[in-house]
C-alpha cells in the first residue's frame, strides 16, 4: 500500500540475494501477461540437524532448477484436489506486478490468512490462485535464486512445520467457504486425511524413519487450522480490513500510509 513502483518485490528477512538477483527476477515481466515471478530459494547453510531435515524431509523452499509457468488452464486441470499453488514458489523470493492489487478479481492478500493471524500462513498461495483465476500467468524462474537461512533449532523447525500445515488447512477452508471452490473442501476432507493416514501407517511399518515429533507437528497443525480459520475470520470481522490498494497515480498529493482509513468488513 505504501509502495509506488510498477513492480513489488518481496524477500524474507532471513534471505540473502546475489548481486544480479533483481534483474533476473523481473526479467520475465517483459511479457505483459506475467503478473507474478518467483525465484529459486536455496539453503544458505546446512549446519544443523533442523536445517538438514527441512531440506531432506520437507523439501525446503525451492522448486528445483527447471523453469515453468502456470496459467488458468493449469489451475483448471486439477479436478479432484486443490491446485498446488504452493508448488509455484514462495514470497520469500518473488515479484508482483502492482496492478494486481487493485484488480477487481485479485486485490490484496487476504487478511484472514498469513503471518500475524491465527492461521499463520497461506496468503501467498491464495494470491497466486486469484492471479491464475483471473487469466494471468505465474512464472517460476530458477535463475533468480536467493539463499534462505533455515531454522537452526529443532524446536523452531517443528513450529514451522506446524504453521505450514495450519496455514494449509486454513487456505483450503477459505477456497471452499469464501471462493466457493469445492476443490478446497476435497483437499482438507479427503486428500489431506489420506496423506496423514498413509504417512503414519508407513511410519508404523518402518517404511520411513521420519521423527514422530515431526509427524505430530503436521497432524496437530492440520487440526488446528480449522479453529485458526474461524478465529481469523472473527478477527477480521471485528477489526475490519485495511484500506484497498490505491495506484500511485490516483493517490492525493502528500498522502501517507497513516492517512489511509480502514475498511469495515461486511462479508467473509
Amino acid at each position: 500500500m505504501a509502495s509506488t513502483g510498477d513492480i513489488v518485490v518481496t524477500v524474507d528477512d532471513d534471505v540473502t540475494v546475489p548481486l544480479d538477483w533483481l534483474e533476473k527476477l523481473i526479467a520475465p515481466m517483459v511479457r505483459p501477461e506475467v503478473m507474478v515471478v518467483t525465484g529459486n530459494v536455496l539453503p544458505l547453510e546446512l549446519e544443523t540437524p533442523a536445517q538438514v531435515m527441512f531440506e531432506t524431509l520437507k523439501g525446503g523452499l525451492g522448486e528445483g532448477f527447471v523453469p515453468f509457468e502456470a496459467d488458468r488452464a493449469w489451475l483448471d486441470s486439477f479436478t479432484d484436489r486443490s491446485p498446488p499453488t504452493w508448488d509455484l514458489g514462495v514470497s520469500a523470493n518473488a515479484a508482483f506486478r502492482s496492478s494486481i492489487f487493485h484488480h477487481p478479481q485479485i486485490g490484496m492478500m487476504d487478511e484472514v490468512l498469513g503471518p500475524g493471524t491465527p492461521t499463520v500462513g497461506g496468503e501467498e498461495n491464495h494470491l497466486v490462485y486469484k492471479v491464475l483465476r483471473a487469466g494471468y500467468k505465474v512464472v517460476y524462474h530458477p535463475e533468480a535464486y536467493a539463499w534462505h537461512r533455515h531454522r537452526r533449532e529443532m524446536k523452531a523447525f517443528y513450529k514451522q512445520v506446524y504453521g505450514h500445515m495450519k496455514g494449509g488447512t486454513a487456505y483450503h477452508l477459505l477456497l471452499w467457504l469464501q471462493e466457493k471452490d469445492k476443490r478446497g473442501r476435497d483437499q482438507i476432507l479427503i486428500q489431506m486425511p489420506l496423506y496423514l493416514k498413509d504417512y503414519f501407517r508407513d511410519r508404523l511399518l518402518q517404511r520411513h524413519k521420519t521423527p514422530w515429533r515431526l509427524m505430530w507437528s503436521e497432524l496437530t497443525g492440520y487440526i488446528a487450522g480449522f479453529w485458526g480459520y474461524k478465529q481469523s475470520v472473527d478477527r477480521v470481522k471485528q477489526l475490519g480490513r485495511s484500506a484497498p490498494y490505491i495506484p500511485p497515480k490516483d493517490r492525493p498529493p502528500g498522502q501517507s500510509i497513516q492517512d489511509l482509513p480502514t475498511q469495515t468488513e461486511t462479508t467473509v
